[in-house]
Protein backbone atom coordinates (compact mmCIF):
# COMPACT_ATOMS: atom_id res chain seq x y z
CA UNK A 1 0.00 0.00 0.00
CA UNK A 2 1.28 3.47 -0.90
CA UNK A 3 1.95 5.73 2.13
CA UNK A 4 -0.65 8.47 2.63
CA UNK A 5 0.52 12.07 2.96
CA UNK A 6 -2.15 14.61 3.87
CA UNK A 7 -0.07 17.39 2.29
CA UNK A 8 -0.38 15.71 -1.12
CA UNK A 9 -4.14 15.37 -0.80
CA UNK A 10 -4.47 18.97 0.38
CA UNK A 11 -2.42 20.30 -2.52
CA UNK A 12 -4.36 18.22 -5.07
CA UNK A 13 -7.64 19.48 -3.63
CA UNK A 14 -6.58 23.06 -4.32
CA UNK A 15 -7.33 24.24 -0.79
CA UNK A 16 -6.69 27.97 -0.35
CA UNK A 17 -4.12 28.40 2.42
CA UNK A 18 -4.39 32.16 2.91
CA UNK A 19 -5.17 33.02 6.53
CA UNK A 20 -3.81 29.76 7.97
CA UNK A 21 -0.72 31.24 9.63
CA UNK A 22 -0.53 31.68 13.38
CA UNK A 23 0.71 34.94 14.82
CA UNK A 24 2.66 35.45 18.01
CA UNK A 25 3.98 38.50 19.79
CA UNK A 26 7.40 36.92 20.34
CA UNK A 27 9.26 34.09 18.62
CA UNK A 28 12.28 32.51 20.30
CA UNK A 29 14.31 30.27 17.97
CA UNK A 30 16.96 28.19 19.74
CA UNK A 31 19.77 26.43 17.91
CA UNK A 32 19.62 22.75 18.82
CA UNK A 33 20.51 19.92 16.42
CA UNK A 34 17.95 17.20 15.65
CA UNK A 35 16.63 14.60 16.17
CA UNK A 36 13.72 16.35 17.86
CA UNK A 37 10.93 14.69 19.78
CA UNK A 38 7.29 15.24 18.79
CA UNK A 39 7.20 17.89 21.51
CA UNK A 40 10.46 19.59 20.57
CA UNK A 41 11.12 20.82 24.10
CA UNK A 42 11.22 17.20 25.24
CA UNK A 43 14.19 16.57 22.96
CA UNK A 44 17.39 15.13 24.39
CA UNK A 45 19.38 18.31 23.80
CA UNK A 46 17.04 20.53 25.86
CA UNK A 47 18.07 20.98 29.52
CA UNK A 48 15.39 20.36 32.14
CA UNK A 49 15.53 23.98 33.35
CA UNK A 50 14.78 25.30 29.87
CA UNK A 51 12.09 22.68 29.25
CA UNK A 52 10.28 23.60 32.48
CA UNK A 53 10.58 27.32 31.78
CA UNK A 54 9.14 27.00 28.27
CA UNK A 55 6.25 24.98 29.69
CA UNK A 56 5.62 27.66 32.32
CA UNK A 57 5.55 30.39 29.68
CA UNK A 58 3.38 28.29 27.38
CA UNK A 59 0.86 27.68 30.16
CA UNK A 60 0.47 31.46 30.51
CA UNK A 61 0.29 32.21 26.79
CA UNK A 62 -2.17 35.10 27.16
CA UNK A 63 0.47 36.94 29.16
CA UNK A 64 3.62 36.13 27.19
CA UNK A 65 2.29 35.28 23.69
CA UNK A 66 5.57 33.54 22.91
CA UNK A 67 6.31 30.72 20.48
CA UNK A 68 9.43 28.61 20.93
CA UNK A 69 11.12 26.90 17.99
CA UNK A 70 14.24 24.81 17.55
CA UNK A 71 16.45 25.56 14.56
CA UNK A 72 19.54 24.03 13.01
CA UNK A 73 21.89 24.48 10.10
CA UNK A 74 24.95 22.25 10.13
CA UNK A 75 27.01 24.73 8.12
CA UNK A 76 26.29 27.53 10.62
CA UNK A 77 26.94 25.43 13.72
CA UNK A 78 29.67 26.69 16.03
CA UNK A 79 31.01 24.40 18.74
CA UNK A 80 31.63 27.30 21.10
CA UNK A 81 28.34 29.12 20.61
CA UNK A 82 24.59 28.52 20.80
CA UNK A 83 22.69 31.10 18.73
CA UNK A 84 19.26 32.23 19.90
CA UNK A 85 17.11 34.45 17.68
CA UNK A 86 14.37 36.56 19.25
CA UNK A 87 11.75 38.21 17.05
CA UNK A 88 9.36 40.65 18.70
CA UNK A 89 6.33 42.29 17.12
CA UNK A 90 6.69 46.08 17.45
CA UNK A 91 3.95 48.06 19.15
CA UNK A 92 3.86 50.58 16.32
CA UNK A 93 2.81 49.97 12.73
CA UNK A 94 5.68 48.21 10.99
CA UNK A 95 6.34 45.74 8.20
CA UNK A 96 8.75 43.57 10.17
CA UNK A 97 9.47 42.16 13.60
CA UNK A 98 12.30 43.55 15.71
CA UNK A 99 15.14 41.06 15.91
CA UNK A 100 17.74 40.35 18.57
CA UNK A 101 20.37 37.65 18.22
CA UNK A 102 22.34 36.18 21.10
CA UNK A 103 25.38 33.91 20.96
CA UNK A 104 25.51 31.97 24.22
CA UNK A 105 28.21 29.77 25.67
CA UNK A 106 25.97 26.70 25.49
CA UNK A 107 22.33 25.70 25.58
CA UNK A 108 22.33 25.71 29.39
CA UNK A 109 22.61 29.50 29.20
CA UNK A 110 19.35 29.81 27.26
CA UNK A 111 16.97 29.65 30.25
CA UNK A 112 18.42 32.80 31.92
CA UNK A 113 18.18 34.57 28.55
CA UNK A 114 14.52 33.56 28.16
CA UNK A 115 13.77 34.92 31.61
CA UNK A 116 15.38 38.18 30.55
CA UNK A 117 13.86 38.69 27.08
CA UNK A 118 10.44 37.07 27.58
CA UNK A 119 9.62 37.49 31.27
CA UNK A 120 11.40 40.82 31.72
CA UNK A 121 13.60 39.65 34.58
CA UNK A 122 16.92 41.47 35.17
CA UNK A 123 19.81 40.20 33.09
CA UNK A 124 23.01 41.30 31.43
CA UNK A 125 23.05 39.10 28.33
CA UNK A 126 23.62 41.42 25.39
CA UNK A 127 22.70 40.80 21.74
CA UNK A 128 25.16 40.71 18.86
CA UNK A 129 24.79 42.58 15.59
CA UNK A 130 24.03 40.13 12.79
CA UNK A 131 22.04 41.85 10.04
CA UNK A 132 20.28 38.99 8.31
CA UNK A 133 17.12 37.61 6.87
CA UNK A 134 16.30 34.24 8.42
CA UNK A 135 14.13 31.67 6.66
CA UNK A 136 12.93 28.77 8.80
CA UNK A 137 11.77 25.64 6.95
CA UNK A 138 9.89 23.02 8.94
CA UNK A 139 11.53 19.57 8.79
CA UNK A 140 10.01 18.20 12.00
CA UNK A 141 9.22 14.65 10.91
CA UNK A 142 8.54 13.30 14.41
CA UNK A 143 5.65 15.78 14.66
CA UNK A 144 4.26 14.89 11.24
CA UNK A 145 5.92 12.87 8.51
CA UNK A 146 4.84 15.39 5.85
CA UNK A 147 7.24 17.88 7.41
CA UNK A 148 10.27 15.66 6.80
CA UNK A 149 9.01 14.08 3.57
CA UNK A 150 8.49 17.46 1.89
CA UNK A 151 10.33 19.93 4.14
CA UNK A 152 13.77 18.31 4.18
CA UNK A 153 14.25 18.37 0.37
CA UNK A 154 13.15 22.01 0.20
CA UNK A 155 15.58 22.89 2.99
CA UNK A 156 18.49 21.38 1.05
CA UNK A 157 17.30 22.99 -2.19
CA UNK A 158 17.18 26.36 -0.45
CA UNK A 159 20.76 26.01 0.75
CA UNK A 160 21.88 25.02 -2.74
CA UNK A 161 20.06 27.96 -4.35
CA UNK A 162 21.57 30.30 -1.79
CA UNK A 163 25.06 29.23 -2.83
CA UNK A 164 24.29 29.35 -6.55
CA UNK A 165 22.73 32.81 -6.43
CA UNK A 166 25.21 34.24 -3.96
CA UNK A 167 22.51 35.74 -1.77
CA UNK A 168 24.01 37.74 1.07
CA UNK A 169 22.71 38.32 4.57
CA UNK A 170 20.21 35.46 4.26
CA UNK A 171 20.31 32.30 6.34
CA UNK A 172 18.35 29.10 5.90
CA UNK A 173 17.43 27.03 8.94
CA UNK A 174 15.57 23.79 9.39
CA UNK A 175 13.02 24.30 12.12
CA UNK A 176 10.73 22.41 14.43
CA UNK A 177 7.00 22.46 13.81
CA UNK A 178 5.61 25.84 12.73
CA UNK A 179 2.07 24.59 12.13
CA UNK A 180 0.28 23.58 8.96
CA UNK A 181 1.76 20.19 8.10
CA UNK A 182 -1.11 19.72 5.62
CA UNK A 183 0.53 22.54 3.64
CA UNK A 184 4.08 21.13 3.73
CA UNK A 185 6.66 22.21 2.83
CA UNK A 186 6.10 25.21 5.09
CA UNK A 187 8.38 28.10 6.04
CA UNK A 188 8.52 31.40 7.94
CA UNK A 189 10.48 34.30 6.50
CA UNK A 190 11.85 36.59 9.22
CA UNK A 191 11.93 39.44 10.08
CA UNK A 192 8.66 39.94 8.14
CA UNK A 193 7.19 36.75 9.70
CA UNK A 194 5.55 35.81 6.41
CA UNK A 195 4.36 32.21 6.35
CA UNK A 196 4.48 30.05 3.21
CA UNK A 197 3.20 26.59 2.28
CA UNK A 198 3.11 24.21 -0.69
CA UNK A 199 6.64 25.30 -1.57
CA UNK A 200 8.35 23.79 -4.61
CA UNK A 201 11.54 24.61 -6.51
CA UNK A 202 10.04 27.50 -8.48
CA UNK A 203 8.12 29.13 -5.64
CA UNK A 204 11.10 28.65 -3.31
CA UNK A 205 13.24 30.67 -5.71
CA UNK A 206 10.59 33.41 -5.76
CA UNK A 207 10.63 33.57 -1.96
CA UNK A 208 14.41 33.67 -1.76
CA UNK A 209 14.75 36.39 -4.41
CA UNK A 210 11.55 38.22 -3.39
CA UNK A 211 10.44 38.20 -7.00
CA UNK A 212 7.97 36.38 -9.23
CA UNK A 213 4.39 36.68 -10.41
CA UNK A 214 1.37 37.34 -8.22
CA UNK A 215 -0.23 33.98 -9.00
CA UNK A 216 2.74 32.14 -7.50
CA UNK A 217 2.43 34.15 -4.29
CA UNK A 218 -1.32 33.51 -4.13
CA UNK A 219 -0.75 29.75 -4.11
CA UNK A 220 1.91 29.67 -1.38
CA UNK A 221 1.21 32.68 0.88
CA UNK A 222 -0.41 31.79 4.19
Amino acid sequence: MEPFFCAEQSRQSGIDIIGTASEHQVYVAIACPPPWERNEMQSKGIPAALRDLCEEIGNDYDRYQTRFLLIHNESLKQDDSTPVLVFRKPSSLATAYDKQEFHLENIHAVAPLVRQVVMGEPGEITPVEVPSRDILICTHGSRDRCCSRFGAPIYHQARKLMAEMGLENTRIWQASHIGGHRMAPTAIDFPTARYYGYLDSDSLKSVLTQSGDLHTMETIYR
